[in-house]
């Protein structure tokens, strides 16, 4: 038989990977959370993800979903670097297919132009030679670039909406659920 403490039968209810009832209150915490490992952020970003694509499918424009991804990569890359060859290409890939949209089209173009820069001095023959003498490309105006683009108001005003429009339509917990997980 198993013992119930008092104000602990809610969160037996819940998700076995989700411990908090309700999601973050604002997209940067909801990435915040994520980068951190928090607990619940992934489960909360999956929910946010899969509305997302939902609402793709809905309107049959795919866009949302990569706008979270693009931003995820760039996140990811200022936090880390651009050592990882991965998320270069996926910065890349989300800047050729025209999948990610910037109200500063001088912008886009010179993240574009400074990351394919860095791609092809990183890499190959000139990336092991630099590499070797000691003075790997530098990757600052990639890193300021990604930076402006984030805060685009087409990237992330877009996604912050969003994620608003999310935290309406998940509902909210039961009152008594609520009642008892303070007792």
């Amino acid at each position: 038989m198993k013992c119930l403490n008092m104000g602990s039968y809610c969160s037996q209810l819940s998700s076995p990977r989700k411990n908090s009832i309700l999601p973050p209150p604002d997209l940067s915490t909801l990435l915040n959370n994520y980068e951190k490992e928090s607990q619940d952020s992934t489960y909360w970003l999956e929910k946010f993800k899969s509305s997302l694509i939902s609402m793709d499918e809905r309107t049959d424009q795919i866009w949302r979903t990569q706008l979270l991804e693009f931003v995820l990569v760039c996140r990811s890359a200022l936090q880390q670097g651009l050592d990882n060859q991965d998320t270069l290409n996926s910065l890349k890939e989300y800047l050729e297919e025209g999948g990610v949209s910037v109200s500063d089209l001088e912008l886009r173009e010179d993240l574009f132009q400074s990351l394919e820069s860095y791609i092809s001095k990183s890499s190959g023959a000139r990336g092991t030679r630099a590499a070797l003498s000691g003075s790997p490309p530098s990757s600052a105006k990639v890193l300021e670039n990604l930076k402006l683009v984030l805060l685009d108001p087409s990237v992330w005003k877009t996604l912050e909406n969003e994620y608003s429009r999310f935290l309406k339509q998940t509902p909210s917990p039961p009152k008594l659920a609520v009642i008892l997980s303070i007792l």
